[in-house]
């Protein structure tokens, strides 16, 4: 088997010690919540080139005077805070945002500062985007922690966090290497801006940054009909600051939102990871988080990540990122979605999460900004969740010592054995059902705010929605098994086209015939290119660098080789359950066909010889 192993970084032990003074997600009693409520005040901080960026600041109520206490910083795209309609402004007239009134009560009772800040061009600040996570808007944020400091309750010690763009922001925020940022937390963020999020395998994700376009686009315009009937009744605009009684100042930075860039447009002028935008004259690994690792790195500021195994494709976020920095000292990845917003197994009805993030946040924001040893550095930095035994697992390493790869081989009968057979002919058609798609209850769905609530992502017809598609399936397990860490796909396949995309997804098949979906993955022929270059990040397959430079023209009717990655996961296959392979050429209901109509087959031929063995590789370990 070829998969690809990485380097991992020394434990540096003297940071894990032996003992254990607290658990994964619970305080212990080790803190208690000091204060009740919180004081609100909102002001503009003016930037080096005059743009002022709308501040809310959270003060625990009742502060002693001359108290020092540190500082959650969060920096948003999606509007800091809210003024309501009338008759809502009756009960309240500011309505927070993705920052609940609940997360600042957290942290504002344990003796935190919160402090969000609306980035540039966007809610009540001044300025016009340009581009996503841009130089000035990453530059701001080392005078935001100037200001921060320099207030009369900080202790000079300042957090940043947020989940999706503001986890991004947060790690971002390293990027200026400030010495009084001394912790980072991002949540469900985006390491790879092309791979985990816009072109997850160089296939398009279209639907995501459509909708996403929209979204942010309906922010910046205050026309809130898009984000739904509810949010447009009860918001009236982002809330001025309290100086700006007349909204004088609001008006004037909501006037120059109106200029903002598209991103769905720009989106579709891509397609390899360095094309150069001809708006922008970049590309989007210029406005990518594994793109400034190294001075993410050199900022040593500790950082804790995040995420979910049906968070779309960012458990590869969590994980890579936590493998590719050094200062990267924990790593937690659950049974969520986006946020998270919802505890997902497939093995567990209720969908209510039992884990408290914010405690776990809080520990870790308490040792690094408080000086409380709490224990929290003395665990295994790494925590999973084991969905199927509904339980957390604590190492050292990624991928877990007892996960150890098993390669199937796709065969021409349709099963999946270990060993290849005897068979020196063998190639399956499989015409391709272009409106397959895998559902609103699919992981993409919890990416975006139109979708991620309408229902829960269960997977919950996948027997039936993936009938029709080219199956593979095992003998019957004899064991208890735990596929725990990434999957590959290593498929021979040609077809009737210029190009091809294919879809790759794994379930567990009991002995009525009921699949559960496991994981899945995508790629793209163009980009199907092995590397010798050194990848930016680790890879459990051979790397693909997704340039220009590096594409190769699929040749209609030829057997070509597409060997790569799946979405990590941890997943119980249960004894006397089977492991089945399903391939698709579409996804309608997520990610875009190519746009060259020469180069979306009708068919797909997979081989299944000794010469062309198509095979998957899964990380496997007896429970």
């Amino acid at each position: 088997m070829n998969v690809k192993s990485i380097e991992k970084k020394p434990l540096r032990k003297g940071i894990f010690k032996q003992k254990k003074v607290s658990t994964l997600g619970q305080y212990a009693g080790y803190t208690t919540a000091d204060y009740h409520g919180f004081d609100y005040h909102s002001e503009y901080l003016e930037m080096r080139d005059g743009i002022k960026l709308a501040a809310d600041i959270c003060l625990p109520k009742k502060l002693e005077k001359n108290k020092k206490i540190p500082t959650v910083l969060f920096l948003t795209r999606y509007v800091r805070s809210f003024e309501t309609k009338f008759p809502f402004s009756l009960l309240s007239k500011t309505l927070f945002g993705q920052i609940t009134k609940k997360e600042i009560d957290f942290f504002t009772s344990y003796g935190y500062a919160v402090v969000i800040i609306d980035v540039r061009g966007t809610g009540a600040s001044y300025g016009t985007r340009h581009m996503e996570f841009s130089p000035e808007e990453v530059e701001d944020g080392r005078q935001i922690v100037d200001w921060i400091i320099s207030q009369p309750w900080s202790n000079q010690k300042v957090g940043s966090t947020g989940i999706s763009y503001l986890g991004t922001t947060a790690e971002m925020l390293l990027v200026n290497q400030h010495p009084n940022v001394k912790a980072c937390i991002p949540r469900s963020s985006i390491f790879d801006l092309y791979n985990d999020i816009a072109f997850p395998g160089g296939v398009r994700h279209g639907k995501f940054i459509e909708v996403w376009r929209d979204t942010t686009l309906s922010l910046d315009k205050n026309n809130l009909k898009y984000i739904g009937a509810v949010a447009n009744a009860v918001i009236k605009n982002p809330k001025p600051v309290k100086a700006d009684t007349k909204a004088e100042q609001y008006k004037t930075a909501h006037a120059q939102h109106q200029s903002n860039f598209d991103i769905f447009s720009g989106m579709y002028k891509i397609t390899f990871r360095n094309d150069i935008h001809p708006d922008l004259g970049r590309s989007i690994n210029e406005f990518s988080v594994h793109h400034y690792k190294d001075k993410i790195e050199q900022s040593n500021t500790p950082i804790y990540r995040i995420g979910g195994w049906y968070d779309g494709a960012l458990a590869n976020s969590a994980i890579k990122g936590f493998l590719s920095t050094k200062n990267s000292v924990k790593l937690l990845v659950g049974p969520w979605d986006h946020g998270p917003a919802q505890h997902i197994s497939p093995f567990i009805y209720s969908n209510k999460k039992t884990f408290s993030v914010w405690t776990e946040m809080l520990r870790f924001f308490d040792y690094h900004l408080k000086d409380i040893d709490n224990g929290i550095m003395d665990e295994p930095p790494i925590s999973y969740y084991a969905m199927g035994k509904e339980q957390w697992r604590h190492v050292y390493d990624w991928m877990p010592n007892d996960s150890k790869y098993k390669t199937f081989f796709c065969s021409a009968d349709n099963t999946l054995p270990e060993k290849i057979k005897n068979k020196t002919e063998g190639c399956l058609h499989y015409a391709i059902d272009k409106n397959f798609g895998t559902s609103g209850g699919a992981r993409w769905n919890s990416l975006t705010i139109k979708y991620r609530y309408n229902r829960r992502i269960a997977y919950a017809d996948w027997t039936k929605r993936t009938k029709n598609l080219l199956h593979f399936t095992s003998e019957p397990l004899t064991k208890n098994m735990e596929l725990t860490g990434h999957a590959t796909a290593e498929i021979y396949l040609s077809s009737n086209a210029k190009d091809v995309q294919l879809f790759v997804y794994i379930s567990s098949v009991d002995k009525f015939g009921k699949a559960t979906h496991i994981t899945e993955g995508q790629f793209r022929g163009l980009h199907r290119k092995e590397s010798n270059k050194k990848s930016p990040v680790p890879t459990f397959a051979p790397y693909h660098t997704f340039n220009k430079e590096d594409a190769m023209e699929w040749i209609p009717n030829k057997v070509e080789k597409i060997h790569f990655e799946l979405i990590p996961t941890s997943h119980l296959i249960k004894k006397g359950e089977r492991i089945r392979i399903s391939i698709a050429g579409a996804d309608a209901d997520h990610f875009d066909e190519i746009d060259d109509k020469t180069c979306n087959p009708a068919s797909l031929q997979l081989f299944c010889t000794k010469e062309y063995p198509s095979q998957v590789h899964l990380p496997l370990m007896v429970v």
